[in-house]
């Protein structure tokens, strides 16, 4: 027997070690007699000394079998979720036109783009050929953009198809949203009411900075109380609504992070979560760790699961799975939301008339072939973490690693998802 190499130990107190094991995603708190123990003994001898302890590590996969090649079963289970059938993902671009102008976009909006008749025709197609060929369990259609709710006409039309389709094939059906929740209507409310789900929904900032950034193009007067009353009536007008609500923020806004709190205190926590993320154009350590550590505690007292660059993500980012395409309103096929550019230059393949996407094979092989390094190999995070953005890596675009992100050391980090994962096994 060995000790697993993936794993990390936090010192919490003089009494007190918190063990984390990426391999297998579990914690262990050992007081410092058992800590001793573990470091300065063999398994063998370990097991001598204090059966019970012995037990404990082999059960959370501490202590592991001498032929067990941690890093190649985390390789292994990458590309199971990679090449993971069960799910087919969606993701359209009803439009690249958008109702605000928020200066740090980075996407290039094109006004009055449209998801036209004969592309909502090809995407129905497509569900059905892709279902004849490799039958799913769970279709899920996201609708990004642009502002997606410009053009809920065609949001209902595919929706429409999806729910008679799903239902007779006997399928999950998932309808997924980002928006910035600004044009929301109470038809459409009721429309959606009978679907499940998914929204994310951005704020950048407590309401006197968001208004500053985030308004309309016409009179520039400020979104924030739109968007949160519209956060309120989705999560009260829809059954099965989960509300992932985004926060852009430096360090004004968390010196001002209680303010959002309390404007969400209402919301249920099993349909609510919060994502954290820092305005990207800021360097990372413009930010203050202590305001940032504060702000996460502060999340998590008030009952909130907040994503901060989570560890044990369990499913690779959805660019990353063979089974997911992303439709732009021109017939276009990509695989990653986050580009610059829906063009040509950036396109993996095209959408047919006849429900088949034909593939640019030599762009999708360029994204393919990165394997992690050896920099992923030997980071105790790597099993939780499943390494760099391949999409980036191909284009040769210089992206930091999971931990590098968030600005935090790996024992400060561990803990925030120590806490996180304690938080989530109470609710759930």
């Amino acid at each position: 027997m060995k000790k697993n190499f993936y794993q990390h130990i936090v010192t919490v107190t003089e009494d007190a070690y918190l063990y984390y094991n990426a391999f297998s995603d579990n914690y262990l708190l050992l007081n410092h007699r058992l800590h001793s123990i573990y470091q300065n003994n063999t398994p063998e001898k370990i097991k001598e000394i204090n059966p019970s302890l012995y037990e404990t590590l082999i059960q959370n996969r501490f202590i592991i079998e001498d032929n067990v090649d941690e890093f190649s079963i985390t390789e292994y289970k990458k590309l199971q979720k990679k090449y993971d059938s069960t799910l087919y993902h969606i993701v359209i671009n009803t439009t690249l036109d958008c109702n605000l102008k928020c200066w740090y976009c980075y996407e290039s909006k094109i006004k009055d783009s449209i998801l036209k008749e004969d592309i909502i025709d090809s995407i129905k197609k497509n569900i059905r050929l892709k279902f004849e060929l490799a039958p799913y369990k769970e279709l899920k259609i996201s609708f990004f953009g642009g502002e997606p709710f410009l053009n809920f006409k065609c949001i209902q039309e595919v929706l429409d198809f999806a729910q008679e389709f799903t239902q007779k094939h006997k399928i999950d059906l998932v309808a997924d949203f980002t928006t910035n929740a600004t044009l929301i209507t109470k038809e459409q409310l009721l429309y959606l009411s009978n679907f499940k789900c998914c929204f994310q929904i951005t704020l950048d900032g407590y309401r006197e900075k968001h208004n500053t950034i985030r308004f309309f193009k016409e009179n520039k007067i400020g979104t924030y109380n739109d968007i949160i009353h519209n956060i309120h009536r989705i999560h009260n007008s829809i059954p099965e609504s989960y509300i992932w609500i985004r926060i852009n923020f430096d360090n004004q806004t968390l010196n001002h992070f209680s303010d959002i709190l309390k404007d969400l205190e209402d919301l249920n926590r099993k349909k609510t979560f919060l994502i954290l993320r820092r305005v990207w154009q800021l360097p990372k350590d413009s930010v203050g760790k202590d305001i940032l550590l504060e702000s996460l505690q502060n999340s998590l007292d008030a009952g909130f699961f907040i994503d901060y660059y989570t560890l044990s993500r369990n499913e690779l980012c959805f660019a990353e799975r063979e089974n997911q395409v992303l439709i732009n309103y021109d017939g276009r096929v990509f695989k990653c939301s986050t580009i610059e550019c829906f063009d040509e230059k950036h396109s993996y393949g095209t959408l047919q008339p006849n429900g088949e996407i034909s593939w640019n094979i030599n762009a999708l092989a360029q994204k393919v072939k990165y394997i992690s390094g050896e920099e992923c190999k030997n980071c105790k995070l790597y099993p939780a973490c499943l390494g760099r953005c391949s999409q980036k890596k191909s284009k040769k675009q210089a992206i930091e690693c999971y931990l590098e992100t968030t600005n935090l050391s790996i024992d400060e980090f561990i803990m925030y998802n120590y806490k996180l994962k304690n938080l989530w096994l109470s609710k759930f």
